[in-house]
């Protein structure tokens, strides 16, 4: 995916930038660094402000330790889940790109605001596919009861339903096997945890995959401002074309493996004939 699809929450950096600019945090904490993309964004900050960063990840896809030699002195890395690890971090902003399902993103909201009722939290996959769908990538760690049913083998079109082919986690990851309803998507975890909490104000915007920010009402101006460039109809309009770009990408590389295996089967019993073995 990363080859062919803007995905990762680095992507955000100029709005990051901003956002630290307004916030100054001097704690910061990171759910999900991936690469590392948008960690290296959160070190330069905290190495040029003196602030200090906890990264929350169980089984990044890099060695964090060879990636940010040098930052040595400004962060932490906890192997545990943020479920886990935020219980007992508090900071003055967080950013959560971790396991993107109701239950997890409900306990991350709980933890934070249990431990800061001011904090800003910025949130990836706010839109397509997630915001009405969980996401499972470690199924297991979520209690019987609290998790949707689920497969690794389903395709998701732009329109957000099921699909022969389509944008899929390729056995990293699975899709709950419906969309929408109470208890489904991280979208809806936001809503249902800002539910009588007329002290927080929360943004979104569309462009990859949906970025969503909460922050404490008396900022709601400043916030504005960030994100009102990028909450339009042609960034809409884009980030749906960008998608069904994509997703017929995937159809056509399907669609050739199938030709090619069927063109390899026909060629096969043919020489088998040939041969008169059939």
């Amino acid at each position: 995916m990363a080859d062919y699809l803007l995905h990762s929450m680095s992507e955000f950096d100029e709005i990051f930038e901003e956002i630290l600019t307004q916030v100054r945090p001097k704690k910061i904490v990171e759910v999900g660094s991936e690469y590392g993309g948008s960690t290296k964004i959160l070190l330069n900050y905290a190495a040029q402000e003196g602030a200090y960063l906890d990264v929350v990840d169980p089984s990044p896809y890099t060695d964090l330790s060879e990636v940010f030699k040098g930052f040595e002195k400004f962060y932490t890395h906890h192997k545990e889940l943020s479920v886990k690890a935020l219980e007992n971090l508090k900071a003055d902003i967080y950013f959560l790109d971790g396991d993107h399902n109701y239950w997890t993103v409900m306990q991350e909201l709980r933890h934070i605001y249990m431990n800061n009722n001011n904090a800003w939290v910025v949130m990836h996959d706010v839109g397509f596919p997630c915001g009405t769908r969980d996401l499972y990538y470690a199924p297991e760690t979520i209690p019987a009861n609290e998790i949707n049913d689920f497969s690794y083998d389903l395709s998701i079109n732009e329109k957000n339903e099921l699909s022969k082919y389509g944008f899929n986690g390729g056995g990293n990851f699975a899709f709950a096997k419906k969309n929408g309803g109470s208890k489904n998507g991280v979208l809806t975890a936001i809503s249902d945890f800002l539910v009588n909490r007329d002290d927080l104000y929360f943004r979104k915007i569309d462009p990859i995959f949906g970025l969503g920010v909460i922050c404490p009402v008396g900022e709601k101006s400043n916030l504005d401002k960030i994100m009102d460039p990028y909450n339009n109809k042609l960034m809409r309009r884009m980030e749906a074309n960008r998608m069904q770009t994509y997703i017929r990408l995937i159809e056509v590389q399907n669609e050739y493996a199938e030709f090619k295996n069927n063109l390899n089967k026909n060629l096969f019993f043919k020489v088998l004939k040939k041969l008169k073995v059939i």
